[in-house]
């Protein structure tokens, strides 16, 4: 991977989960287009079947959402971690000693 895409200058809440379903779906488009544009050909394609999920009406079993949220921590910096609790926020992973 290149130079990440999120890094520690982007810490904090990225989905407000009091927006709703489809608002948290667009965002995950727009994040995963960032993604697009520093990624190899192959997870170009990746992307772009993704982002076209995400456009349609929400699977079962929201696979899609997963798979972009696995895209964006690829393009993550190393040691920050994307968590869900309703929102959608970027923190620092915390090391167990």
């Amino acid at each position: 991977m290149s130079k990440p895409v999120y890094t520690r200058r982007d810490l904090g809440c990225w989905i407000d989960g009091a927006g709703g379903q489809d608002h948290r779906r667009a965002k995950l488009r727009d994040m995963l287009e960032e993604c697009f544009q520093v990624s190899d050909p192959a997870m170009q394609s990746d992307i772009q079947r993704i982002q076209r999920y995400l456009e349609d009406d929400m699977s079962d079993d929201a696979s899609e959402e997963d798979e972009a949220i696995e895209i964006i921590q690829h393009h993550t910096e190393e040691g920050l971690i994307w968590e869900q609790d309703g929102d959608f926020c970027l923190r620092e992973e915390e090391i167990e000693e």
